[in-house]
């Protein structure tokens, strides 16, 4: 699993928050957003998460407990 942090030196633009891949070789991008509304995914995020979608990745916009639930409950099922 990797963290990654937009905007600096390396990371390109759009790179999802966390990126893990499962051993069957699928690729996971998780978007981490604040629970209170304020966090908005870019046109750039949006963009590189249907690319990944596209290739047959999963990505995921977390923005609460809940979704976190939702999804460990879908990534788990994978494994």
């Amino acid at each position: 699993m990797i963290k990654t942090q937009g905007g600096t030196p390396g990371t390109d633009t759009g790179t999802p928050d966390v990126i893990t891949i499962y051993p069957d070789g699928r690729f996971i991008g998780l978007e981490i957003k604040r629970p209170d509304g304020k966090g908005v995914v870019s046109p750039e995020q949006n963009a590189v998460g249907k690319q990944i979608q596209r290739n047959q990745g999963l990505w995921y916009v977390i923005d609460s407990w809940e979704k976190f639930e939702e999804v460990w409950r879908d990534v788990t099922t994978l494994i």
